[in-house]
């Protein structure tokens, strides 16, 4: 089965530099009863784990005296089924250390939840349970594992990192090895630059553009300039 990607590309740009602030609602900390038993075509008993969400945000965003960044939000929510989903639960987060700094990234939040006696406890991931380790190519990977998670349980994590690279925005991949029941990918860009993206599969992918006129700062520019939100979203994408 063909997997359906997104590619955001850098065209060319031109002008003076901006500044775009915006945020994602995720949901995050949120988790009730019924998210325990969520109901879709694309689940079958062979789905180990299932994808409840899967939401990522690309920001191109402008810093005083630092010039251009691309800023990534990602936020997911799984639901592990049985024993063969607990390899889920072992995340490993890459990232660039002269962009992000060399020690845990502080926009790291993750969480565990039980239903219990019909009522959802959480066990929050300590930053103790967080571990660092260095790349050959001079990355640093952050790793950790969910406390008290098993068949039945639902995790959650969301972090923030940053890249100094604008040529490529980011990728998105609506298909994984597990359903997901809702992907949402959305980029920020300012008008006076020019993304061409690409997509790969067949899947009917939701595409809406929005826009706003904003104040922008980024090295030693400031500029009024428009600014787009391209949102794409796929719910029930099969494993």
């Amino acid at each position: 089965m063909t997997r359906y990607t997104l590619l955001c590309l850098l065209g060319f740009f031109y002008g003076l530099s901006g500044y775009c602030q915006d945020t994602v609602s995720t949901g995050y900390g949120h988790v009730l009863p019924e998210d325990f038993r969520p109901g879709s075509v694309v689940i079958d008993s062979n789905a180990d784990v299932v994808v409840l969400s899967d939401i990522g945000h690309a920001e191109l965003t402008g810093l005083p005296m630092l010039g251009w960044r691309v800023q990534f939000t990602r936020y997911r929510r799984l639901l592990i089924r049985n024993q063969k989903g607990i390899d889920a639960a072992k995340i490993e987060i890459d990232f660039d250390p002269d962009r992000n700094g060399t020690s845990k990234l502080n926009s790291l939040h993750a969480n565990t939840y039980n239903l219990k006696n019909g009522q959802v406890t959480k066990i929050q991931v300590d930053t103790a349970d967080m571990y660092l380790n260095k790349d050959k190519d001079g990355d640093v990977t952050e790793s950790f594992s969910f406390p008290q998670a098993g068949p039945g349980s639902i995790i959650e994590y969301t972090y923030t990192i940053t890249s100094g690279s604008m040529m490529r925005l980011h990728s998105w991949e609506f298909q994984g090895a597990y359903p997901r029941l809702k992907s949402e990918f959305t980029a920020t860009i300012p008008a006076i630059f020019n993304y061409a993206v690409t997509t790969i599969g067949t899947y009917p992918v939701i595409h809406t553009v929005d826009s706003s006129v904003k104040e922008l700062e980024a090295g030693n520019y400031l500029v009024k300039t428009l600014v787009y939100n391209q949102s794409f979203a796929y719910g029930d994408v099969a494993g």
